[in-house]
């Protein structure tokens, strides 16, 4: 067997590593029955050293010990550990369907900030076969509240509550509203929120406003000339840079480019949205966008930067640009939803866009692919008209605020479904508008009626909590990327 081989992309004498190399060597056509008989047994034993020989056999229900790796052969329940440390590490292949099972009222198993399983006793983990999971205890972490419950209440601004947005680190929480000073800033230690000294005030209505990513500028749509305003904060203070060249008219919405660079305002007259560019604390308009059908509603960035859409008032009622280097041009026509845009958001990874709309089902979302967007299958209708909308930093949640009781409905993400969770409890009155914190665990709602804005805290504290490092599978059918709709069925 001198003479043999290896098969392509593989040296004569390489010891490669896991089942997807041994995989590759017996794969038909690959030219793995000519491989080298020395790299041969050498894939084979790295694949048993690694999969097999460091790991306690599995037969029976077990309450695992950290840190230690398990090859569990079978249906079996494998109980979290009672007494881990932190740091603490567990690997476990399954050869079977086990279960991993919680039994601490702390105890939460959490995979990417994406998929948390049930705090307490009743949450589990359900493992398929050719699974390879890890787990590394954290110790204290968080826990996804699956209904959002409400912090204490705000102190109110003055008036209305049109708008909110909070800063990328969950430190500031802005709201647009109707009374001077027309916008307002808290500041949050732990779940509560006070208010930062007043800013100046604007020249008219705050209508809507979003910070930069790095919490640098504040935008501010309003309702009286220069109709944007941005103001720069050092430390708690907000200070008014110098005016921009007002858009055409009243500001409806506004957005900041992830990178911070573009400003995008959508106003009610043509062109009906307007971007600048920044350098420094300077904002210069960029050249002139092909004008919308109607009135800009709102206006979203896709987090790259790549897309930018509108919502407006005439067919086809949301409107996307692709930006190339500062110039935008609109993308084919999307189908249009059923009545005016009034707001619209994109998920982080730019795969979904949500448009509030006018008309039942009053919500709707477009998946992209490439430059084009297609309607997924119709969600469940609110109870009335949707007015702002907002993705959940992980693309789990879509949240959106409108004027019939109960004022904020979220709805989760399986896949390309969207299905409500249960009802939160009603802020006062009519949402206006909704927005998460970055990381999640806040969702605010701004809207009619004193307090006029309302904060839900989306996840709890829990004291034993485990971080699912890995978690991949050796069976080409299963999908191996980690964020597949399944496992949102497996976390329990």
């Amino acid at each position: 067997m001198s003479d043999i081989q290896a098969p392509n992309g593989f040296e004569a004498n390489e010891t490669l590593d896991g089942a997807a190399d041994v995989m590759e060597v017996f794969q038909p056509g690959s030219g793995g029955v000519r491989r080298n008989k020395k790299a041969l047994l050498n894939t084979l034993g790295t694949f048993f050293t690694k999969y097999l020989l460091r790991r306690t056999i599995v037969t029976t229900d077990i309450t695992m010990v950290s840190p230690k790796n398990y090859l569990v052969s079978g249906n079996f329940d494998l109980t979290l550990p009672s007494s881990p440390v932190e740091g603490d590490t567990i690997n476990i292949l399954a050869d079977g369907y086990p279960k991993i099972i919680q039994d601490d009222a702390e105890h939460v198993i959490n995979y990417k900030d994406r998929h948390f399983t049930t705090k307490g006793t009743s949450g589990l983990v359900q493992l398929f076969s050719k699974n390879d999971i890890e787990l590394v205890y954290k110790g204290t972490g968080l826990s996804r509240i699956e209904t959002p419950v409400k912090v204490s209440a705000l102190t109110a601004p003055e008036g209305t509550g049109n708008s909110c947005a909070f800063s990328y680190d969950g430190t500031y929480l802005a709201v647009t509203h109707d009374v001077s000073p027309f916008i307002t800033v808290y500041k949050r230690t732990g779940d509560a929120f006070a208010k930062v000294s007043a800013l100046t005030a604007l020249e008219g209505n705050g209508n809507d406003c979003a910070f930069s990513y790095d919490g640098t500028y504040l935008a501010v749509a309003h309702a009286t000339s220069p109709f944007i305003t941005v103001y720069k904060r050092t430390g708690d203070a907000f200070a008014k840079v110098s005016a921009l060249i007002a858009p055409e008219n009243t500001g409806n919405d506004c957005a900041f480019s992830y990178d911070g660079t573009y400003l995008a305002v959508a106003h009610a007259t043509s062109p009906f949205i307007t971007v600048y560019k920044r350098t420094g604390d300077a904002f210069a308009k960029v050249s002139a966008l092909t004008a919308l059908e109607g009135s800009g509603q709102s206006c979203a960035f896709s987090y790259d930067g790549t897309y930018l859409a509108v919502a407006h008032v005439t067919p086809p009622y949301i409107t996307v640009y692709k930006r190339t280097g500062d110039a935008f041009a609109k993308v084919s026509a999307l189908t249009a939803p059923e009545n005016t845009g009034n707001g619209c958001a994109f998920s982080y990874d730019g795969t979904y866009l949500a448009v509030a709309h006018s008309v039942s089902p009053f919500i709707t979302v477009y998946k992209r692919t490439g430059d084009a967007f297609a309607k997924v299958s119709a969600l469940t209708a609110l109870e009335g008209n949707g007015n702002g909308c907002a993705f959940s930093y992980d693309g789990t949640y879509l949240a959106v605020a409108h004027p019939t009781s109960p004022y904020i409905t979220v709805y989760k993400r399986t896949g390309d479904a969207f299905a409500k969770v249960s009802a939160l409890i009603a802020p006062e009155f009519t949402g206006h508008d909704c927005a998460f914190s970055y990381d999640g665990t806040y969702l605010a709602v701004a809207h009619t009626t004193s307090p006029y804005i309302t904060v839900y805290k989306t996840k709890e504290s829990a004291s034993k909590v485990w971080i699912a490092s890995k978690f991949e599978t050796m069976n080409p059918a299963d999908p191996s990327d980690g964020d597949a709709g399944d496992l949102i069925y497996r976390f329990v």
